[in-house]
This record gives C-alpha cells, sequence and structure tokens, in this order.
C-alpha cells in the first residue's frame, strides 16, 4: 500500500523551523522553563511580553525596518515618485504571526496578509507606498531576514 502522504509535509516542517528561531518563541520558552506555566498561559504571557518589547520598550522590533515611503496618504498621481517628497515610517515586513497564516492559509494567503499591514502601517503613519516599494518590502521572508 505504501507509505502514508502527509499534505504539505515540506512546508509544515518548514514553518516549525522558522517559528522556533523568532523572538515571540524564544519569550514563550523561557516563560515554560522559569515560571512553570501551563502552555495556554505561557502563550498569553508570551503575546503580551512580545507586545511589550516591541511597542514599547523600544523604537521598533527586529522584525521592523525604516522605511523612506511617499509622503502623504494622498500622493496615487500617475507622476514618478522619485520626485515625490519622502518620510520614514516604520513597517513589518515579516511578523511571527505569517507563519501560522502560512501554515493554515498558505502562500497567496501570507502575502495578501503582508500587503495589508505594510500598507495599513504606512498609511497609520501618515504616509502611502507606491508598487514597486511594496515588491520590495514583500519579497523578504523568514530565511532571507535570517531568523
Amino acid at each position: 500500500m505504501g507509505r502514508a502522504k502527509l499534505f504539505r509535509q515540506k512546508l509544515i516542517s518548514h514553518v516549525d523551523s522558522v517559528a522556533v528561531k523568532t523572538v515571540y518563541s524564544w519569550v514563550l520558552q523561557q516563560t515554560r522553563d522559569r515560571f512553570g506555566a501551563a502552555q495556554d498561559e505561557a502563550e498569553q504571557i508570551a503575546e503580551k511580553a512580545f507586545l511589550l518589547l516591541t511597542r514599547t520598550l523600544v523604537k521598533r522590533s527586529e522584525e521592523q525596518i525604516l522605511f523612506p515611503a511617499i509622503q502623504g496618504r494622498d500622493k496615487h498621481q500617475k507622476r514618478e515618485s522619485e520626485n515625490l517628497p519622502r518620510q520614514e515610517v516604520v513597517l513589518t515586513p515579516w511578523s511571527h504571526d505569517d507563519l501560522e497564516v502560512h501554515r493554515e492559509f498558505g502562500l497567496k494567503a501570507l502575502q495578501n496578509a503582508r500587503l495589508l499591514r505594510l500598507i495599513e502601517e504606512a498609511y497609520r503613519q501618515g504616509a502611502s507606498l507606491s508598487a514597486n516599494m511594496l515588491v520590495l518590502n514583500t519579497m523578504n521572508g523568514a530565511q532571507s531576514a535570517h531568523v
């Protein structure tokens, strides 16, 4: 009869390999090892600790970058974007949440979620991103960032 084949086994093993190397995973492991918390409690504590680390204690986390976006939210004219004024924004091209999206829903959903997150982050900071800027920020992943 042959060996049972698991669907998307290579993808799942790759996601698991990358997930172990994130800061969130390290905080989760430390919470379980040092304090002996149950898995559910450790996940809640790790999520709050990760948010504290990335949003209040440091200006940007290791998953975030400073990127020169187009200043203003209404700069959607068909002009060359090189001539428009720039503004530095903090973007998150890769997040530990992306691993779960990739595992559960696949590559297309991951790409859409990343595009949406980048556009929303730039918009909240009063800037906009051109198509070339979006491509530049979505072509990198956990492996290219050496996570």
